[in-house]
């Protein structure tokens, strides 16, 4: 009776597999130098070469992950894997609305949103900035998020059309291209100072 005989592979043998991931973008940018962990193979001096070093290179969000080359080297061969990085956005728009207005009523006891026309678009517009879509555009009131995105980028906010006697806060939404969101509130104030009609 015969065995098979016992087929040892000499190579190195990595103590983890990498696998493909994405990495968060760096604070401010539109991407990130690219990082991952080193590896390790048995035996633990082993020499390991990398097609790029870690923090080496930097990559654009939404640019196609890059491919690095892992080489684990001995006497007996070389062993070679292979793992992909890309880089994601996960950073807001910074949002900066108008300072709270107070305004005074018309003859029908209410501020018609006319009234603040010039208020979206000057002197004093809500404005936002982002990372990767830059300076965002104003989409006029109540637009839809998903528009903003698909169209790069905006701002909006829930203005009522009509504001009573009081106080009341209309919020600013700002999203980038990426669907990262940020929103700030903004009050408008309503006075009644229109003396009543006596007949």
């Amino acid at each position: 009776q015969t065995t098979d005989p016992l087929v040892v592979d000499p190579k190195p043998i990595y103590s983890v597999t990498p696998t493909d991931h994405y990495q968060n973008n760096d604070p401010g940018v539109c991407g990130a130098y690219v990082t991952y962990n080193p590896l390790f193979a048995s035996p633990i001096t082993t020499p390991i070469t990398y097609s790029i070093a870690s923090g080496a290179t930097f990559i654009s969000v939404g640019d196609v992950p890059i491919d690095i080359t892992v080489t684990a080297h001995n006497d007996c061969g070389d062993r070679v894997i292979n793992f992909s990085i890309g880089v994601i956005d996960v950073e807001a728009p910074v949002i900066t609305v108008p300072a709270a207005i107070t305004v005074s009523t018309d003859v029908d006891c209410h501020a018609e949103s006319s009234y603040f026309v010039d208020l979206y678009v000057s002197p004093c517009p809500a404005t936002a900035t982002d990372n990767c879509s830059g300076d965002l555009p104003f989409y006029g009131s109540n637009a839809l998020v998903s528009d903003m995105e698909s169209g790069g980028g905006g701002i909006t906010n829930d203005d009522p059309g009509t504001y009573p006697v009081g106080t009341s806060t209309i919020t600013w939404t700002a999203v980038d291209q990426y669907g990262n969101t940020a929103t700030a509130t903004q009050l408008i104030t309503v006075i009644d100072d229109v003396p009543p009609t006596i007949t």
